[in-house]
């Protein structure tokens, strides 16, 4: 997870570094949508990325954005190509960042199960034919082995790879970037702060070449199989259907809960939902579903998306008269009917 201090690196005065900017993409995408909501207002809240104690305007995160699709077309990246998210709930500003800064970059994103192995890992890499990988690599699998020592079985040549010459894995062909959301320097990848490029197009001969509504978003992977790909407009589609129906409803002065990861296509199209009509979304960030629901009563809210296990969840005797009792503010509760599409029941009370 990321500081406080580190994500205030992050601003140009710290970094002494302009922001980018991407003047042109296809209305029917998904960067488009953001370009259009930044210009009726920039300074507007748009999310708030709680176990990060981040609040971003649509303004932050489109720059936040960019300087990462900047800094993937430094590594090489082209459109067509895929990046892999292998990260935890606790990143859930960097997974907003990758996911619209490739998308920017016309890359793809490779989204995973959230209860994925390494073996299914190993798997989706190689059938999605990735060209990248970005991973949290601290977290532990089934509290024993660290992914950043699963990833080093799984590509050993990381050992001897150093930055500035070209990543060759033997099992992964396509593979030529890691990056990571840690801290400490790890043998063969790169950070992911350092990834960011903040520049502007007058000073870089860098240029972003944009996607378009047809280009394929985010593809989803589970156990390591192919599951769907879903498009910028479809992704603009469904988020529009979801906001007329049940975002744009309520106290728009609340922000929507969202505790669905955004690696998740219901969480990554409410939260397009949300920024591009400038609603607040609250993103608590934690796998801790006793963590969330406590966090009930001092974010109000009239509208969440959770899952079926934060939806079913009882509080423990101590803390369950509180927990019920903020549980009654919530209007409309949005919960996936499936792990692997937008689809979803709806409630009106727990």
């Amino acid at each position: 997870m990321l500081s406080n201090k580190l994500f205030k690196l992050l601003t140009p005065a710290k970094y002494g570094r302009t922001f980018c900017f991407v003047s042109k993409y296809s209305e029917d995408s998904i960067p488009g949508a953001i370009k259009k909501a930044r210009a009726e207002n920039e300074w507007i809240d748009v999310a708030r990325f709680h176990s990060q104690n981040q609040n971003w305007t649509i303004k932050e995160l489109d720059q936040h954005s960019a300087a990462f699709a900047y800094g993937l077309v430094e590594r090489g990246y082209t459109p067509g190509d895929k990046l892999l998210l292998w990260v935890d709930e606790e990143n859930a500003a960097e997974v907003a960042v990758a996911h619209l800064g490739a998308i920017k970059a016309g890359v793809s994103i490779v989204a995973v199960g959230q209860n994925d192995d390494a073996h299914h890992i190993g798997d989706t890499i190689f059938q999605s034919e990735a060209n990248g990988i970005l991973f949290s690599p601290h977290t532990s699998i089934n509290g024993k082995t660290q992914r950043a020592n699963l990833l080093l079985d799984l590509m050993p040549e990381l050992i001897d790879h150093t930055p500035g010459q070209e990543l060759k894995v033997d099992n992964f062909p396509e593979l030529r970037n890691v990056i990571h959301t840690g801290h400490s320097s790890i043998r063969g990848t790169t950070k992911f702060k350092e990834t960011l490029l903040y520049t502007k197009p007058n000073l870089t001969t860098l240029k972003i070449q944009g996607t378009t509504g047809d280009a394929t978003a985010v593809e989803y992977y589970k156990e390591g199989e192919y599951v769907t790909g879903i498009t910028n407009t479809e992704f603009l589609g469904k988020a529009q259907e979801v906001w007329n129906s049940y975002l744009s409803q309520g106290n728009k002065r609340l922000p929507i809960f969202l505790t669905l990861s955004l690696q998740t296509p219901l969480g990554f199209t409410t939260f397009i939902a949300s920024i591009t009509n400038g609603r607040k979304v609250f993103i608590p960030s934690s796998y801790n579903v006793a963590k969330i629901a406590k966090s009930f009563g001092y974010q109000r809210s009239d509208l969440l998306i959770c899952d079926e296990a934060l939806y079913s969840f009882k509080a423990p005797g101590h803390v369950a008269e509180e927990v019920e009792e903020s549980k009654g503010y919530f209007e409309k509760i949005l919960v996936p009917s499936d792990s692997t599409g937008v689809g979803f029941e709806v409630y009106n009370e727990f």
